[in-house]
């Protein structure tokens, strides 16, 4: 028997390949004492043969993917531009009104609203015993007790 090597080999010279079949349709394995390393297996080569008109029939095989767009498909791509742009001019617009309305709402503090607020704290900071009169309390928000004046 001729190892492995030489069996590929000749193959790939001669393009002839000894497939080892039995008569049952069995593989068989040889290993050649010498080069026990040296083992293959042989399978049987099919030619399948296929009837297109019959695939043709159960199938699709048209090249759907790579066709080129429609007129119609062109058409809706200019419709979509025109929309994206009106969409965008539209947003611009609201977004100057929304800021328009943020500006006429904003509050403007005076100082009598600060006085009135700084004066309210204190009242209620002097209600709770934190002191006795203004003069206990820091000049600036959020009021605190100073720390220089203990109380008496």
């Amino acid at each position: 028997m001729k190892s492995f090597i030489t069996e590929t080999n000749q193959f790939l010279l001669t393009g002839e390949f000894t497939n080892n079949l039995d008569n049952f349709g069995n593989i068989n394995l040889f290993s050649v004492p010498s080069d026990i390393n040296e083992e293959y297996i042989s399978f049987k080569l099919l030619n399948n043969l296929y009837d297109n008109k019959k695939i043709e029939e159960l199938y699709d095989v048209n090249m759907e993917e790579i066709s080129t767009p429609t007129l119609s498909e062109s058409i809706e791509v200019e419709s979509n531009k025109d929309t994206i742009s009106r969409l965008n001019i539209e947003v611009a617009a609201l977004n100057d009104q929304l800021n328009a309305v943020i500006n006429s709402s904003k509050i403007k503090t005076t100082d009598d609203d600060v006085a009135a607020a700084k004066n309210l704290i204190i009242q209620l900071r002097i209600q709770l015993g934190e002191g006795k009169v203004e003069s206990d309390f820091s000049s600036e928000f959020p009021y605190l007790k100073n720390v220089d004046n203990p109380p008496k």
